[in-house]
């Protein structure tokens, strides 16, 4: 994970919005380009690794659902659904680098046991939230939702 930097602008980067003299975030991947923003820098912009953005953007969407909504148990019920896809997304992105890296390396390397781990953890986290959902459908009051 790159460091982070706080500066102040001696010019305009006009691409991501920054004026001469405002303060900014800045940081750069191991041989890659400087990345700014005016807004810290979300978990998703910290890594290159597909399967964490993807279970990033399923705790976060998790996060947001909403349980004061009109039609909250048919809302929370989508919403569940379309977190379920994205650790499944986040799954199947680590299965395929895994695929790979057992390719490469047979006699094995930590980061397959690593994978491996993240995989494991992540159908644990699927299995709670496919619980969950049939919680929905068994009660008739919304549960307490937190992440697994």
């Amino acid at each position: 994970m790159p460091r982070v930097y706080t500066r102040t602008a001696g010019k305009d980067y006009p691409d991501q919005g920054i004026k001469k003299g405002d303060t900014y975030y800045a940081w750069a991947f191991f041989r890659s380009r400087e990345r700014k923003s005016l807004t810290r820098p979300t978990r998703q912009q910290l890594t290159q690794r597909d399967e964490l953005i993807c279970i990033y953007d399923a705790e976060d969407a998790f996060g947001k659902i909403d349980l004061t909504a009109a039609d909250a148990k048919d809302t929370v019920e989508a919403d569940l659904e379309s977190v379920l896809e994205q650790v499944q997304g986040a799954i199947d992105a680590a299965q395929e680098k895994l695929d790979n890296l057992e390719q490469g390396f047979p006699n094995g390397c930590p980061q397959i046991e690593e994978l491996n781990d993240f995989i494991s953890g992540c159908e644990e986290v699927q299995q709670e939230l496919e619980g969950l959902k049939d919680n929905l459908d068994e009660h008739d009051a919304l549960p307490e939702l937190s992440w697994p």
